[in-house]
């Protein structure tokens, strides 16, 4: 149940996520519980949760930028996109990367 933030070869950041608490992940102190200093990324850019119940993460887009996953997946603004543990997400190209699980 952990979400890894990357940069380059690194881990910046890591959390261990409640279950079924939503994460929310941008560039706003107010507004995010993960902040992301990159002018590319969003006030409020992508939230995360995970789904203790079926042992996937729910992970949703609040920016109009496209946000991939591994999977090839490409999240979408008004629902949330299933995700297993060592999926990782690419909030901004390869320079802001997390990854679930």
């Amino acid at each position: 149940r952990d979400l890894r933030m990357s940069r380059g070869l690194g881990d910046v950041y890591k959390r261990q996520m409640q279950p079924d608490a939503e994460v929310i992940l941008g560039n706003s102190l107010e507004l995010c519980d993960i902040v992301v200093t990159h002018s590319g990324i969003s006030r409020r850019h992508c939230g995360v949760r995970y789904d203790s119940l079926i042992g996937q993460y729910r992970v949703i887009a609040y920016t109009s930028q496209p946000i991939k996953m591994s999977n090839g997946k490409i999240l979408r603004t008004d629902s949330y996109t299933l995700a297993r543990p060592g999926t990782m997400v690419y909030l901004l190209g390869d320079e802001e990367v997390i990854r679930l699980g």
